[in-house]
């Protein structure tokens, strides 16, 4: 009956028909929960930050807070980009922890032989000077027609050479242009990456390689198509309306926690699927419960997903942290007012007076300058929002269940975070 039912379709449909009729009746789950790698078909959205990174002359340096997708979007413009047998190759490689230039060279030269089946295999280089150079060779030899290299948590090498205004890349814009522009590299990372692109004049290392680009929270039409398209295929479908906007309310759409929800719902949707579906009530897709959702929903292991995954991009920097208590501060201040406008969001002043009061160490050199600095990356981080000029607020209303719930509890964490007794 299948094959049957496949032959009335066209060959380009075939696929998608045969996975929605047989995968309702298998077990699979699409999704990951441990932040691993990403397949193609479960990469939804981000067209114009793909075709950026595509672009020889777009996007060469990525960045943006944990798990907003970076490592998926470097993955998939690998997959999109790499050709073989045109002579085109890609890289996605890690290089978190590496400080020293020869350990992030010979870093990027194993995972580049790798990656390339041998294809393109460098001797020991101990600088990128020397990196670039045999790489410019093997290009004039026609080894390889493009190269696109696409270096992740890149953050700790940038922060190492931070000293010598980043002087070490330069032999990467030498090497990009007398390719003509047929090798590019992109630095892809956190905090750091971020500092160092805006660190620096337009016509430095960085403004010759290219432009930034900030990977932000999923939009909410990319955010629901991650969530119930592989559903769909599954055999199920959320029918409420309210069920999906709390889902991607309370995961604030970000990526990774998305497929750690999907994850967790397909998991158990799996181990009990007899005690909500039986044959004598239809055939699929089958509607989701509210009690299905809500105990995915309010799982500890959701929740504390959720939490541990925040505070991960709050404690890259302790003056992060601090700041964002000082807003939740106000928050909780101003919500006692029924006059105040608590989605406006606070002055700066308004956040160094509250650090003033609470003398707070990590900030107590920060000038008016450094506080916009350093709120401006939490914007771009995805932790802060602007919603006007000088002022800021947190970019959802659920972050403030992570950093302090009350005045009191958070009082007691900004004085045990300062090493104080009181305010």
């Amino acid at each position: 009956v299948l094959a049957l039912y496949l032959s009335l379709h066209q060959i380009t449909e075939r696929m998608s028909a045969m996975l929605k009729c047989t995968l309702p009746f298998t077990i699979y789950n699409p999704f990951v929960h441990d932040g691993g790698r990403t397949a193609d078909e479960m990469f939804f959205g981000r067209t114009r930050e793909l075709r950026s990174i595509l672009d020889p002359n777009g996007a060469c340096v990525v960045y943006g807070g944990r798990q907003l997708g970076k490592t998926a979007l470097l993955a998939r413009a690998e997959s999109l980009f790499s050709k073989p047998q045109e002579g085109r190759y890609a890289a996605h490689i890690t290089t978190f922890r590496c400080r020293d230039e020869e350990q992030f060279v010979s870093k990027i030269t194993a995972a580049l032989k790798e990656r390339t089946s041998g294809k393109i295999n460098l001797t020991r280089c101990t600088t990128i000077a020397d990196f670039a150079a045999q790489l410019e060779a093997l290009f004039h030899k026609g080894v390889f027609r493009e190269l696109l290299l696409l270096i992740d948590e890149a953050d700790d090498f940038l922060d190492a050479i931070a000293s010598q205004n980043y002087a070490h890349l330069w032999p990467l814009v030498d090497l990009r242009n007398h390719t003509k522009r047929c090798f590019k590299i992109v630095l892809a990372g956190l905090h750091n990456v971020y500092r160092a692109q805006s660190a620096v004049a337009h016509n430095s290392v960085f403004g010759q390689l290219g432009t930034s680009l900030c990977v932000e929270p999923l939009s909410p039409a990319d955010a629901l198509q991650l969530l119930t398209r592989p559903l769909n295929y599954l055999g199920f479908r959320i029918n409420q309306l309210q069920h999906i906007e709390t889902i991607l309310t309370n995961t604030n759409y970000y990526p990774g926690i998305l497929q750690f929800f999907g994850y967790k719902l397909v998991e158990a949707m799996t181990t009990q699927y007899s005690r909500y579906y039986r044959a004598v009530g239809g055939n699929p897709p089958f509607a989701l419960t509210d009690e299905q959702l809500g105990a995915v929903m309010s799982s500890a292991d959701l929740n504390h997903s959720i939490h541990h995954k925040f505070r991960l991009s709050l404690e890259l920097d302790p003056r992060y942290y601090m700041i964002a208590r000082c807003v939740t501060m106000l928050h909780h201040l101003y919500e006692e007012d029924r006059s105040a406008l608590n989605w406006m969001g606070y002055s700066v002043q308004e956040i160094q007076q509250i650090s003033q009061e609470y003398d707070i160490h990590c900030l107590a050199s920060a000038d008016r300058r450094m506080y916009i600095l350093l709120m401006d990356e939490m914007v771009r981080m995805g932790i802060l929002s602007s919603p006007c000029e000088g002022r800021y607020r947190l970019r959802r209303s659920s972050f403030i269940d992570v950093i302090g719930r009350d005045l009191e509890t958070l009082d007691a964490e900004i004085n045990a975070e300062n090493g104080g007794d009181d305010a």
